[in-house]
C-alpha cells in the first residue's frame, strides 16, 4: 500500500468528522479509522484494518495454564450490565492443553447468547496470543483482560459509552492479593492528571504514563491496534512498546471518565509475576535494555516532528525503563559492569547509557588533564575510571594548546561518564591566576551537578596541580564531601630534587575558606612574599584536607611526607593514606589497537616504549650492544617506540648500531598495547635519582601496561627503587641501572633463551 501524506490524512479525518455531524455514524467510523491507520506495511494488514466492524467491544484474554483461574475472569464478563450483543470474548491459549478449553466451552454452552471463542496459539507467548486475538476481532473497539484478573460489572458499558474512533478510554485499576485491595498507583496518577487538566480529556500523555504502560484497563479502536504487533521476542515490556506505537502514530486522544469508578479493572499481584521480578538482573536490566532498544526504533520510525505532548510521552517511556535499571543497580552495584556489557551487546545508544549513569553517579572526578588528550595524566585517569566500576561526572580543562588528541582514550570510558564538563581556560601548569579560575569554575559546575542529584565524593589526581586546587575549594565549601586525592609523582620537588616555581594568591586562599583548613604550616616554608608557594600548597592541600590520599608506592609516600615543611600534617596524611599502584588493564584492552611493529622472529626482539629524559635513557644498553660479540649483537633487535627518539640517533650512529636499533616513532596508546605481544622482552628503566634524592620515589608508569601484556620484562633498576621491589612476570630479567656489564649479561641470557 502506498503511504499518503500527513495533509491528506488530516483531510480524511476532517471529512470523517463532517460525516458524524450529519449523523452518518457508521460512515464516520470507517473513514476516520482509515485516515488514522493508513500506511500499513502489507496488504493483509491493510485489509484487516479496513474490515467493517460492529460498533461494540472485543475482549481478548490470553491464557497460559489458566484452568484454575479463568473462571473468575469469565464470571466477571457474564456479570457485565452491557447487552451481550455489544461485545465478544476471544480466549487465546498459549500454553499446554490443561482443560481451559473445556471451561470456555462450558461457558459457551450455558450462555448461548454470549459470543465467546477459544483459539489455540502454538507459541508460549502472551504477546503472540494478543496478536492472534486482534486478528480475529469483529468489533470496532478492543480491550485486553488477563486470565488472573477480572472487571467490574459496568466496565464494558462505561468505556463503550465514551468510546470514539479517535480516542483511548481509560478505566480505574485496583490491585489485589490475598490480603487486600487498593487503588493502584497508576490510577492515582490518572486522577491527578484529570484534576490538573480539569477535564476528562488528558492532553499531556506523560501524566498518564503508568496506565499507558500496561496492556489492560483501557478501550481503544481495533483498527488502530491492528497497525502494530505485540513484540513476542520481548519477555516483558511488550505492552510499553505496543502502546507507544499506537499513541505516537495514531493521533488518538486519551479520555478518563469522571464516572470511571464504575469501570474498574481488578489486577491480581501474584508471587512470581512481573511486578515481583525486580530483584532479577534479567528482568530489571537485560529486559529493560531490550525495551529501550525497541523504543529507540519506535522514535526513529516516526517521520513527522513530535508534538510537545508526544515528545514528553516518549521521554516518560524511556524514564520508566531507566528507572527499573537504576533502582536495581543502586542495590546491586557489582552488576554495573554486566549492565555495560549488555548495553554494548544490544548496541544501546550512548544517550541512554549516559542517562542511566546520570541517575547513578555520586562522584565527581576532577582531572585537569583528561582524555581525549594524549598525556600520561589523562591516560592513568582513564585506567583509574575503568577500575572504579561505577559511573562518574568529570570536570577537566581544555588542553588542546599543549597536548595532541587521542580519541580512543575517551571512547573506552565514555560509557562510564554521566557528564563531562570541559573548562575552556588557557592550559597551565604553574600559573596561579589560571589555576584559581579553573578552581572557581569547577566549584560552580560541581554545585550545578549536585543540585540535580546530590554528590557524595570527589576524586582527583595530580601531576597537574589544578586538580587539587579545585578539589580543595569544593571541600572547603562542602566539608561533607569525601575527597580522595591521588598523587602521580612528587609535585614540589622535581626529578633533580629542586623546588618547582609558581605562586598562588594568598588572598584567594583566605577568601575561599581554604586557609583555615590547612593547619599551622610555618609561613617561612609556605609564603613567598604576598603569595604562597603554588606547588608546596598543591601537596599540602591533600595532606590537610583529603579524606583519603593515594600514593603509587611506599617510597613515594615516605619521601613526600618526610619533607620538613610537612611536619605539621604528616601524621594526619599518613593516617588517611594508602598505597595503590597504577591500574593494569584487563587482557581484552590489549586487542583494541593495531599491532604496528614488524619483527624478525629469528632474533631476540626487545621493545622500549616511552619518552626519554635526562635522567632516563638507554646509555648502558647501547654500550652493551656495542661491546657485545657479534653473535649477541646480530641476534638482537632493539625496537624503540618514542615521541622523542632523536635524542639517541647520534649516539646510535656513532656506535654503528643502525641495523640493531629500529625506530618506530610514536604510536597511539592502544596500538602500543597491541604491539607488546610481538616482543620477546619489554624494556623499562628507572629514573636516575642517586645524588639528588634520599630515595627513589618514582615507579615508571609504563610498568603497569607491561604487566598486563603477559610478556617477560627487562628491568633496569636503581637499588631500592619501587621498580626493584616489584614481582615481575616469569622469564623477566633485572639489571642494575647504569651498569653496562649487567646489561651485557642480560643480553647474553635473553639471546641464549631464544636459541633452539
Amino acid at each position: 500500500m502506498t503511504n499518503i501524506s500527513p495533509d491528506l490524512k488530516r483531510n480524511l479525518a476532517a471529512a470523517a468528522r463532517n460525516l458524524r455531524a450529519l449523523g452518518r455514524e457508521e460512515s464516520f467510523l470507517d473513514l476516520f479509522q482509515y485516515s488514522h491507520c493508513i500506511g500499513a506495511n502489507d496488504e493483509e494488514r491493510e485489509r484487516k484494518i479496513l474490515r467493517k466492524r460492529i460498533n461494540g467491544v472485543t475482549i481478548i484474554i490470553p491464557t497460559y495454564k489458566g484452568y484454575e483461574r479463568i473462571s473468575r475472569t469469565l464470571n466477571s464478563i457474564l456479570s457485565q450490565n452491557e447487552a451481550r450483543s455489544r461485545f465478544e470474548v476471544i480466549v487465546v491459549s498459549n500454553g499446554p492443553m490443561d482443560g481451559t478449553e473445556n471451561i470456555v466451552n462450558q461457558y459457551k454452552t450455558l450462555n448461548p447468547d454470549l459470543r465467546i471463542s477459544f483459539i489455540r496459539s502454538e507459541v508460549a507467548s502472551a504477546a503472540i496470543a494478543r496478536n492472534v486475538g486482534l486478528q480475529h476481532a469483529a468489533f470496532a473497539y478492543c480491550t485486553f483482560l488477563d486470565d488472573d484478573d477480572f472487571i467490574s460489572p459496568a466496565f464494558v458499558s462505561t468505556l463503550l459509552n465514551y468510546a470514539q474512533p479517535d480516542r483511548i478510554v481509560l478505566s480505574e485499576v485496583v490491585d489485589f492479593d490475598e490480603a487486600e485491595r487498593k487503588v493502584s498507583a497508576i490510577t492515582l496518577q490518572a486522577r491527578r492528571a484529570r484534576q490538573i487538566h480539569q477535564s476528562m480529556e488528558i492532553t499531556r500523555l506523560n501524566n498518564v504514563s503508568g496506565i499507558l504502560s500496561m496492556t489492560c484497563a483501557k478501550l481503544a479502536p481495533t483498527s488502530a491496534l491492528l497497525r502494530f504487533d505485540f513484540d513476542g521476542a520481548l519477555r516483558s515490556g511488550e505492552d510499553v512498546i505496543f502502546w507507544a506505537q499506537v499513541v505516537l502514530n495514531c493521533n488518538l486522544s486519551i479520555f478518563f471518565p469522571e464516572e470511571s469508578s464504575e469501570a474498574i479493572y481488578y489486577r491480581e499481584i501474584r508471587s512470581g509475576s512481573v511486578s515481583r521480578r525486580e530483584t532479577e538482573f534479567e528482568f530489571s536490566v537485560s529486559e529493560r535494555l531490550q525495551v529501550l532498544s525497541r523504543l529507540e526504533g519506535v522514535e526513529q520510525s516516526i517521520s513527522n516532528p513530535l508534538t510537545p505532548a508526544a515528545a514528553d510521552f516518549i521521554k516518560s517511556r524511556y524514564a520508566g525503563q531507566i528507572g527499573f535499571i537504576t533502582r536495581y543497580l543502586s542495590n546491586y552495584k557489582d552488576k554495573y559492569s554486566n549492565f555495560l556489557d549488555s548495553s554494548h551487546d544490544l548496541k544501546i545508544s550512548s544517550a541512554i547509557v549516559e542517562a542511566v549513569n546520570d541517575h547513578l553517579a555520586d562522584t565527581v572526578v576532577i582531572s585537569y588533564c583528561f582524555p581525549p588528550y594524549n598525556d600520561t595524566s589523562a591516560l592513568v585517569m582513564m585506567k583509574r575510571l575503568l577500575s572504579l566500576e561505577w559511573p562518574v561526572h568529570v570536570i577537566s580543562n581544555n588542553m588542546s594548546s599543549v597536548r595532541d588528541l587521542n580519541p580512543s582514550l575517551k571512547e573506552v570510558i565514555c560509557n562510564r561518564i554521566a557528564s563531562h564538563h570541559e573548562i575552556s581556560e588557557p592550559a597551565t601548569f604553574n600559573n596561579g591566576p589560571g589555576l584559581q579560575k579553573f578552581a572557581d569554575i569547577s566549584l560552580e559546575i560541581f554545585q550545578k551537578i549536585s543540585k540535580q542529584r546530590k554528590q557524595k565524593k570527589i576524586f582527583s589526581r595530580a601531576m597537574w596541580p589544578g586538580s587539587f586546587f579545585a578539589s580543595a575549594l569544593i571541600k572547603a565549601k562542602h566539608p561533607e564531601i569525601h575527597w580522595t586525592a591521588e598523587f602521580s609523582d612528587p609535585l614540589l620537588l622535581d626529578i633533580h630534587g629542586k623546588e618547582r616555581q609558581g605562586d598562588i594568591s594568598q588572598d584567594w586562599i583566605t577568601s575561599t575558606g581554604i586557609r583555615e583548613h590547612i593547619g599551622d604550616v610555618p609561613s617561612e616554608h609556605l609564603s613567598n612574599g604576598k603569595h604562597l608557594k603554588l606547588f608546596m600548597l598543591a601537596e599540602l592541600l591533600p595532606y590537610a584536607m583529603a579524606d583519603e590520599i593515594i600514593f603509587t608506592n611506599e617510597n613515594q609516600r615516605n619521601y613526600m611526607l618526610s619533607q620538613p615543611w610537612a611536619a605539621e600534617v604528616r601524621q594526619r596524611a599518613m593516617s588517611v593514606s594508602k598505597i595503590l599502584p597504577q591500574p593494569t588493564l584487563p587482557e581484552g584492552y590489549y586487542a583494541l589497537g593495531k599491532p604496528s611493529i614488524a619483527v624478525n622472529r629469528s632474533k631476540t626482539n626487545i621493545g622500549f616504549f616511552g619518552t626519554f629524559y635526562p635522567t632516563r635513557g638507554l646509555k648502558e644498553v647501547l654500550l652493551a650492544l656495542y661491546n657485545a660479540p657479534s653473535s649477541i649483537r646480530d641476534a638482537v633487535s632493539l625496537h624503540i617506540v618514542s615521541p622523542n627518539p632523536e635524542v639517541l640517533r647520534d649516539t646510535i650512529a656513532a656506535l654503528n648500531l643502525e641495523t640493531t636499533v629500529m625506530f618506530h616513532g610514536s604510536l597511539l596508546y592502544f596500538d602500543c598495547l597491541a604491539s607488546f605481544g610481538a616482543m620477546d622482552y619489554l624494556l623499562v628503566n628507572d629514573a636516575v635519582t642517586i645524588g639528588s634524592k634520599s630515595t627513589n620515589p618514582y615507579l615508571p608508569s609504563k610498568i603497569s601496561d607491561y604487566l598486563g601484556s603477559g610478556r617477560p620484562i627487562w628491568a633496569l633498576v636503581e637499588p631500592g627503587s619501587p621498580l626493584s621491589q616489584l614481582i615481575l612476570p616469569a622469564g623477566s630479567i633485572s639489571s642494575t641501572l647504569g651498569n653496562e656489564t649487567d646489561a651485557l649479561f642480560a643480553l647474553r641470557e635473553m639471546v641464549s633463551r631464544k636459541l633452539p
